[in-house]
């Protein structure tokens, strides 16, 4: 019995060893995510990490992953490696995530990890820098359906434009009215018609449509009438 016991503590020892020694080497790390654009469901979402080493000694063999991820997201390839950082210097390396589902997610945890000198575990630093990450719905092609619209006015927003003069594409020429502003007068038609002649601009509209989609749902079954339902507003969206 003696000797197995010590067969069986022998790993646990080992660790234990790496883990005091592997302090040594625990990278002090700044790490700062490059948000990039965001994905459609079922993509993966790319974007970079700038790593920079704010320690006193060299880091060598660091890895740089993502920790405490949601199930609709999961980590693509390996973590990235980057072989040697001395103090002071910094570097980008490239993350990837495979996005399951649409929705709103933060991305809490980035770690710097080393698994030196033994190679049995990672020692390393967990920086809590939460990241927003909002993965778009994938488009489903559908048949754009009529919809009734009216014209209202939007305070606070760029409304339609009526008067002449606010928009910039030329349409004709009219006599000069008392209210139009001087730098609309045409002056090379006016010197051949011997009074004021002003420009008239064609009338600038924006039209804004709006589609509204209920996103109450109390069963399974309207949770897939809304995902197919956010396919196709983003196809008309799109």
């Amino acid at each position: 019995t003696p000797p197995l016991l010590r067969l069986a503590l022998l790993p646990s020892v080992v660790l234990a060893v790496s883990g005091f020694v592997g302090c040594w080497y625990r990278p002090r790390l700044r790490l700062t995510r490059l948000t990039g654009e965001w994905p459609l469901a079922g993509g993966i979402y790319r974007y970079r990490v700038r790593v920079e080493n704010v320690g006193r000694r060299g880091a060598s063999a660091l890895q740089i992953q993502e920790r405490g991820l949601p199930p609709e997201l999961r980590p693509v390839g390996e973590p990235a490696l980057i072989d040697r950082l001395e103090p002071g210097e910094s570097c980008l390396v490239e993350l990837a995530l495979r996005c399951g589902r649409r929705g709103e997610y933060t991305l809490r945890t980035l770690q710097g990890a080393s698994a030196l000198p033994l190679g049995l575990g990672k020692a390393g630093r967990r920086q809590a820098g939460p990241g927003r990450l909002l993965v778009c719905p994938l488009p489903e092609p559908t048949a754009l359906p009529e919809m009734p619209w009216v014209r209202v006015h939007q305070p606070g927003g760029g409304g339609p434009t009526y008067r002449g003069g606010d928009s910039t594409q030329f349409g004709s020429t009219r006599d000069w009215r008392p209210g139009d502003r001087i730098r609309d007068i045409h002056w090379p038609s006016s010197a051949r018609a011997g009074r004021l002649i002003a420009r008239e601009y064609e009338e600038a509209q924006r039209v804004r449509l709006a589609i509204v989609l209920d996103l109450q749902s109390r069963s399974q079954r309207q949770d897939l009438r809304l995902e197919r339902g956010s396919a196709s507003v983003a196809d008309w969206v799109e």
